[in-house]
Order: C-alpha cells, then structure tokens, then sequence
C-alpha cells in the first residue's frame, strides 16, 4: 500500500472517479432528439401537468383547439390582442366621481356597451378567436356588432353545442392547473 492511501473498508466497493463533463454532443445527435414545436409543446404541457389546449368536435369530422394562452398561434394571438385592445378602449366609457378624491375618472359602463348596444364579452372573445381572417379579426368584429354575423367556426361550435363561455371556463382551468403544479414545485421560491 503507497504512503496515504488508506485500505477500503469491508464491504465497500471503490467508486469511481465521476465522470468528466460529458461534451455537447455533435449535430447528427441533437437532430435525432429535436422535436416540432409542435410535439415540444405537447411534451411539456404533459410534464407540467396542464392542458396544451382542448379540441372541441364541431361534426361533420371538423375539430377546433382552443390552445393553452401561452400556445396560441400567431394569427390567433393578433385576434386576441385586437379584442383586448377593444375591450379596454373601445367600448362606450362614462366619468365618474372617485368616491375617495372625488377627481372625475372615466370608467367602462357596465353592462359592456358599444354604440349604445349591450356586448356580450364571451361572444366577442369567441368571434376573435374562432375568426380566421389576416385583419386581426377587425372584418369579423365589425360584421357581428353591425348585424350578427358570426365566423363559419363558431356557428360550427355553437351548433355542435358549445357555448361563448366555455372559453374563459378553460382558459381558467389551465391556469389552476398552472398554479397548482407551481404549488408542488419542490424548487419553487
């Protein structure tokens, strides 16, 4: 035995020293792993435990996904912000009072109104969402507000059953669902 080396105890085996840091691996290897966009979202929707988004059957063989906020394609994100834009700036306004300072302040009247017309907010969302136009879905706004007419996709929906709610109900579901994987998170802060 060599000066300062010391015998293994009984029953233990020798490890190993650890390995070295494995290098990055050459660009056929990391080819054989890339993964769609598509199946990448997927694949990390499954690890956290939350929806990617929900098909809805609308007959005839027809589906539409209402995505997962933080997936949602780039057209359909336009639309979304087109209708948040709206929402906030758009709709018919009144000033007030604050009741604290009693500076006058502009408000959104309540129920939702848009040229002296009652908006129905779920509706409008449905309308961004389901339309698939390249004008941000201003055409297939402005065609509801003015007569009714609602994008093919959403007459689908609706006919199939659906209801201009249930999009915000799942919007909410997959954001509970964010936040309680974010609670079990064993490393969160």
């Amino acid at each position: 035995m060599g000066v300062g080396l010391s015998p293994t105890p009984a029953g233990h085996q020798l490890r190993s020293p650890k390995p070295a840091r494995k290098e990055q691996p050459n660009m056929s290897e990391t080819e054989d792993r890339a993964l769609s966009p598509e199946k990448a979202a997927a694949q990390a929707a499954e690890f956290l435990g939350v929806f990617a988004g929900v098909d809805f059957d609308l007959g005839g063989g027809k589906t539409w996904r209402l995505p997962n906020p933080s997936y949602m394609p780039r057209d359909m994100k336009r639309r979304y912000n087109e209708h948040l834009r709206f929402m906030n700036k758009d709709l018919q306004k009144e000033e007030i009072a604050d009741p604290v300072t009693g500076k006058k302040r502009e408000q959104t009247i309540w129920p939702l109104q848009y040229n002296d017309q009652l908006i129905d907010e779920d509706e409008l969302l449905c309308v961004a969402l389901m339309d698939d136009s390249d004008d941000a879905g201003v055409a297939a706004r402005t065609a509801y507000l003015k007569d009714g007419t609602l994008p093919d996709v959403y007459e689908q929906f609706l006919k199939a059953g659906g209801v201009a709610g249930q999009v915000q109900v799942h919007w909410r579901v997959m954001s509970l669902q964010m936040e309680e994987r974010v609670k079990r998170d064993p490393f969160r802060n």
